[in-house]
């Protein structure tokens, strides 16, 4: 198992972020890539459950560049390219690539969402990937699909003290304890495809704590959605402001570059 679970590793919200180099070693591509567009990475301590705070911790790892006009610095900008599951680290510098005007007023954060990339990642071993697929058109196709999910789950089952906890109310309650641990008592966010969803999760948790937004595009409905409040393009209970979103749609793989960036990002 890579995840590392840690006890006792202080409070999550009352910690320095300590940043690094991103490159981990001779086969780290990814790192190199980051490296090499001046980002700079770090670990950020957050409760596994948030019903037991006191208890065990887990590491979702980021990356941020910093303000390219620290002059007119407005704040942090994290962005999230959706999946749900994709980690986030690399968007960073594609954001600063398709948006330089964006850059040069934020810091952009990356994240790897909890469970993916370098934050405790979590590998069940299936041999398919991780797409969803129908159950065809018959019942023959109904049970081999079913069998195929039986036999994904049975991979599944050493992790299943953490899986309960893989969710997007827990991915936007790390996204808060970033935002508390690089000091910025605001965030702004950019989120593409299931990252839409992501930010209307943390606008909900946290209406208070999102900075200056943009409306978008969001997830499409689904049967059974709740209406949500006022003031929203995916309005929340309770109301809320927009959320800063980028249209987009499909799992990204991390593909490096920033097409389905460019032209979307502009906060006012």
């Amino acid at each position: 198992m890579q995840e590392r679970l840690l006890r006792g590793a202080g409070r999550p919200g009352q910690q320095k972020i300590i940043w690094h180099g991103c490159r981990t070693g001779p086969g780290d591509g990814l790192g190199a890539q980051l490296d090499a567009a001046g980002a700079r990475c770090a670990e950020v301590t957050v409760p596994l459950d948030r019903a037991r705070p006191d208890g065990r911790t887990i590491k979702v790892a980021i990356s941020r560049l910093q303000a390219t006009d620290p002059g007119h610095r407005r704040g942090a900008l994290l962005v999230n390219p959706g999946g749900p599951g994709d980690p986030g680290r690399i968007y960073a510098p594609l954001l600063k690539a398709a948006a330089p005007a964006l850059a040069a007023r934020y810091d952009l954060i990356g994240m790897d969402p909890r469970f993916t990339g370098r934050s405790t990642p979590v590998n069940c071993r299936w041999p398919i990937g991780d797409y969803l697929r129908s159950t065809g058109p018959d019942r023959r196709a109904f049970d081999r699909i079913a069998a195929q999910a039986e036999d994904l789950a049975a991979r599944c089952a050493g992790q299943r003290e953490l899986l309960p906890h893989a969710s997007a109310r827990a991915t936007a309650r790390d996204t808060d304890v970033i935002r508390a641990a690089l000091g910025e008592p605001k965030l702004s966010y950019l989120g593409g495809s299931y990252g839409t969803y992501l930010g209307a999760v943390y606008l909900q948790l946290f209406p208070g704590r999102a900075d200056r937004p943009r409306p978008g595009h969001r997830a499409p409905d689904r049967p059974g959605r709740r209406p949500r409040g006022r003031g929203h393009p995916d309005p929340l209970p309770g109301g809320g402001a927009d959320v800063p979103v980028l249209p987009g749609g499909g799992r990204s793989r991390q593909r490096a570059d920033g097409d389905h960036l460019r032209g979307r990002a502009g906060l006012p």
